[in-house]
């Protein structure tokens, strides 16, 4: 996603979604509402964006709020719910995600530079 796309997708949702609420926990946790620079600090200079967004819905089991229009976030949101039932419907998404699992020892493998022999 594009700055400007997270921009406006985080000044547009509720004081109460669930990415916001976990935002003001996790960083702001004496605040009852952000202002518009303390929603903006953290999703800006976050890679993982995307996933941490969707995550925070599944986990509140809710669904993505209209703002949402990125197909990107509707298809790892699903994939995030429905997990092993999407995958005959979306094998490359779910190839995708098995990749960045922690547990993945071979892709660790791959992405660790090996030493220099002098």
């Amino acid at each position: 996603m594009q700055n400007q796309d997270v921009r406006n997708l985080m000044l547009s949702l509720a004081s109460d979604s669930p990415f916001v609420e976990e935002i003001r926990k996790r960083h702001f946790p004496r605040k009852k509402i952000l202002s518009p620079s303390e929603r903006l600090v953290c999703p800006m200079r976050n890679p993982s964006f995307q996933f941490d967004f969707a995550e925070a819905y599944v986990r509140a089991e809710q669904r993505l709020p209209l703002q949402v229009v990125r197909a990107s976030l509707f298809r790892l949101y699903s994939h995030l719910c429905y997990g092993e039932k999407i995958k005959y419907n979306d094998p490359a998404g779910c190839e995708a995600i098995a990749l960045a699992d922690p547990s993945n020892t071979t892709a660790l493998t791959l992405r660790v530079p090996s030493p220099r022999i002098a």
